[in-house]
């Protein structure tokens, strides 16, 4: 009996250490620090911070997260690439040379239509192969909304009335390839020097979702041309062994949960804008809209700047149900 009990304490004794040690393991990974970078171009109030404070609190049983807010793109992605943020998040547009596939997201004329845009990011995110890039993962994507012209001119009331005119762009070359496709002058900037060079006049257009026209601009100082250029994301990217696995998993489960809080805040945006701020754009207009874009599209598809995959769901998401748009009976999408 006496030897059976020493089996046993020695037992108990083995699973108390287990056990310890199992909670040591926990709690250090719960006080591991994590240094999340975040784009927010209202800073630590805005909306896209408010975003991120809620995955930091989701996430805190894995990682105690730190989040440093950025009003600089340019200055985020240089302290991403040189491993000062362990994750990134910021606009889709900025994503391309960490994955292919979900920096196409903002490809011209592709999506016009934000619950298209949910599908597709829905899609995207339940196949683990595409989220994976050479350097980061992608562990959420956010469509926000439209991106449209913006301009202080009622005039210039569609793409061609904008020849030779001045307009304002992220330094990216998607809005590059249009300004210079429809003969227009690219004036290239960050979001605060577009504003200003808005505001001041130096460029009478830019472009902007219903978030920025209504944190930026005033009501009766700017109008809208009502075709969207493309619908934008947020993006979550970590660097690739940063992050355990299991991180990475609650991580893409919480972004599928709420991918679209984004999205509501620039339905409400938009629903706030005055209505005599949307100009009018015939049809005429608008297919003449649809050719250039897709035109654009197609070439920066063949160029390698746009991935042909989520081209091809893209189209197969926009055209489904029958729908009459003209590209949806061509085929080399």
């Amino acid at each position: 009996i006496s030897a059976g009990s020493a089996i046993l304490k020695a037992i108990v004794k083995t699973l108390v250490f287990c056990c310890c040690l199992c909670v040591a393991v926990v709690g250090y990974a719960a006080n591991e620090s994590k240094r999340l970078c975040v784009y927010d171009f209202l800073g630590k109030s805005g909306v896209l911070s408010a975003h991120m404070l809620n995955f930091k609190v989701a996430m805190a049983k894995y990682y105690n997260i730190e989040l440093y807010t950025y009003k600089s793109a340019v200055l985020l992605r240089q302290d991403f690439d040189n491993k000062r943020c362990d994750m990134m998040y910021t606009w889709g547009l900025d994503v391309g040379n960490y994955n292919a596939l979900t920096g196409s997201f903002e490809a011209l004329g592709m999506l016009k239509q934000t619950n298209t845009a949910l599908k597709l990011a829905r899609a995207v995110m339940a196949e683990p192969k595409w989220l994976q890039g050479p350097k980061a993962q992608v562990l959420g994507i956010y469509p926000v909304g439209n991106v449209y012209f913006i301009t202080n001119n009622k005039q210039i009331d569609r793409i061609d009335a904008l020849i030779d005119t001045p307009i304002g762009v992220l330094d990216d070359e998607v809005l590059q390839a249009l300004a210079k496709h429809i003969g227009a002058k690219p004036v290239l900037g960050d979001l605060p020097s577009l504003v200003s060079n808005f505001k001041s006049g130096k460029t009478p257009v830019t472009a902007a979702t219903a978030l920025t026209a209504e944190a930026f601009f005033t009501p009766g100082s700017y109008y809208l041309l009502p075709d969207a250029l493309f619908n934008i994301s947020m993006q979550l990217l970590v660097h690739n062994k940063a992050t355990s696995l299991a991180f990475n998993k609650a991580a893409l489960d919480w972004s599928l949960a709420n991918m679209a809080y984004l999205a509501r805040q620039n339905a409400a945006s938009t629903r706030r804008l005055p209505a005599n701020v949307w100009l009018q754009l015939d049809k005429s207009n608008q297919l003449k809209h649809d050719k250039i874009m897709r035109d654009i599209r197609l070439s920066m598809r063949k160029s390698g700047y746009y991935h042909p995959q989520l081209l091809k769901l893209a189209k197969s998401l926009r055209c489904n149900g029958g729908q009459t748009h003209y590209d949806c009976l061509l085929a080399d999408e």
